[in-house]
């Protein structure tokens, strides 16, 4: 009896809830066969109201370029809501510990609208201390702070804190076909993990200290990556800081997980769009 109520629970042994392919949420939540079928409802992230007078920082997108020997150079592009942009500058900072590496004043550009505005820099760090995974290297961290200026008064910011690195995908022909191996720093390595699902059913209930203890414990196991499994969330900030810290890499999932999906339904893929690019913008640095 014990038995059966844990498969009716879990899903295991019977179908999973119909239509979770058509709603874009978690899909792990229609049952899995290692987790409960436990539909959650609600707002459950953090939410907010934004208001400004003068402007604010829509989006911060950092690139590097690694080509030069001994140095790399941060292309920093910044897109801004913005009223009046002439009275407004951007304040660029790069910092390593604490102290200042490199900064940049730049002025606000007009683009076809005044909703849309940007600013751009590239910044130069010499001497860099990269960014490596766990086992092979230290996993050192600058911070990039952005600031929207009016006057003297910073009226808007944003920080990210980035490894400097270069990390790409190597496939080649080799004796066997073809190579599929990532290369990070221009050093080939193996990538060593898991798959990560959601680490409680009711994902409100997880902190940084419990994503804490996870990634230590992966990177203590000598994981050097994580795969953030379709059928979970895109995960928490605190997630993805703490991978940073403990030198795990991330091999991300869009959230689609076996099943078919309404690639036919207009309206269903601008949804989907909007979730790409809004997750992508918030993960990609």
């Amino acid at each position: 009896e014990q038995r059966q109520r844990y498969l009716n629970l879990t899903g295991v042994g019977q179908h999973r809830i119909d239509g979770s392919n058509r709603i874009r949420k978690s899909q792990c939540n229609y049952g899995w066969d290692w987790g409960p079928m436990c539909v959650t409802a609600g707002i459950w992230r953090s939410i907010h109201l934004l208001a400004f007078d003068a402007g604010r920082i829509q989006d911060v997108h950092i690139t590097q370029d690694h080509s030069q020997t001994g140095r790399v150079d941060l292309q920093i592009s910044v897109n801004l809501e913005a009223k009046e942009t002439s009275a407004l500058k951007v304040k660029m900072t790069v910092l390593y510990e604490g102290d200042l590496v490199i900064e940049a004043l730049v002025d606000v550009s007009d683009e076809s609208d005044q909703s849309d505005a940007t600013a751009k820099a590239s910044l130069k760090i010499e001497r860099p201390k990269l960014w490596w995974p766990n086992d092979l290297g230290e996993q050192l961290i600058y911070e990039v702070n952005v600031g929207l200026l009016q006057g003297e008064q910073v009226i808007h910011s944003i920080s990210k804190r980035i490894g400097l690195r270069t990390l790409t995908l190597d496939r080649h022909p080799d004796q066997w076909g073809e190579s599929f191996q990532f290369v990070i720093n221009g050093k080939p390595f193996f990538a060593k993990g898991a798959n990560w699902i959601p680490a409680d059913t009711f994902v409100t209930h997880l902190g940084r200290e419990h994503y804490e203890y996870l990634i230590k414990s992966a990177a203590d196991a000598h994981f050097n990556m994580l795969r953030v499994w379709g059928g979970g969330i895109y995960e928490d900030d605190a997630f993805y800081e703490l991978c940073d810290h403990y030198g795990i890499c991330i091999w991300q999932d869009f959230m689609f997980a076996c099943s078919g999906y309404a690639a036919h339904d207009e309206a269903f893929v601008a949804n989907v769009k909007q979730e790409f690019e809004k997750n992508v913008r918030r993960l990609r640095h």
